[in-house]
């Protein structure tokens, strides 16, 4: 897996997906016409005329809309620049297979407000937050379990907090700070989710913030057998972002 790739979040989430069906025992196909298949599922990016297809095939459309924003081949809307729901548009790609679908999976509720204003029936719209699920990574060997303990020098009894997010969103970083303070029995790895902006991210940090807990890691990306590692030994996987932010 790639983690500078520019399509990593929509990847990562439809082997996600993926790993989530195959534990359930739920059968799937990459052919989202198969006969067997009853139900079509979209993530961006995609074009309308897939979506009209698989309605000619008799297929029920479910599309994740909005959980990988942060990805210029994935992004659906300019809700994020513009921080503003007025101000925010949908292509009318987007817009014609919202209404075709028979439901829709969005992050939070403000993307729900932004379809429900672009026409689309707030009855097909179903509010499911992002997560991860960890019995994906049950396989892996012990070794690998020790990565996050070495990698960022912890004691084996170390209670591990784990956070995504983009240190442009001063909001993110107050909380996660003031989380810290108040869990000193805690240490708390903030994960920078744009690997391309280390430099800029130090220098954001301690402009905004003068002093930092010492319980308090940040660092971006690094290794995608570290990331997993995280993931396993983690007390709590927490999304505290705001809704821009991703």
């Amino acid at each position: 897996q790639n983690l500078e790739s520019a399509r990593f979040k929509a990847d990562r989430m439809r082997k996600t997906i993926k790993a989530a069906l195959s534990e359930a025992g739920i059968g799937y196909s990459f052919d989202k016409l198969a006969n067997e298949a009853k139900i079509a599922h979209f993530i961006p990016p995609f074009k309308y005329s897939s979506i009209e297809r698989a309605i000619a095939f008799d297929k029920k459309i479910v599309i994740s809309a909005f959980y990988t924003e942060g990805e210029k081949p994935s992004q659906i809307s300019n809700y994020r620049q513009q921080q503003d729901l007025s101000k925010a548009n949908i292509p009318q790609n987007y817009l014609k297979s919202f209404q075709k679908a028979h439901k829709i999976l969005v992050p939070c509720q403000e993307y729900k407000d932004l379809m429900v204003k672009k026409g689309i029936p707030s009855e097909k719209i179903i509010i499911l937050n992002p997560g991860v699920n960890n019995k994906i990574y049950r396989y892996l060997p012990e070794t690998d379990m020790e990565l996050t303990r070495r990698y960022y020098s912890l004691a084996p009894d170390t209670k591990l907090l784990l956070f995504f997010g983009n240190p442009k969103d001063k909001e993110l970083m107050k909380r996660v700070i003031a989380l810290a303070n108040l869990r000193k029995d805690c240490k708390l790895i903030f994960l920078a989710t744009n690997p391309h902006t280390l430099e800029s991210f130090w220098v954001r940090i301690r402009r905004s913030f003068v002093k930092l807990p010492t319980n308090l890691i940040l660092t971006t990306f690094k290794d995608i057998n570290v990331y997993r590692s995280l993931l396993k030994n983690c007390r709590a996987l927490i999304y505290m972002n705001s809704i821009l932010i991703d």
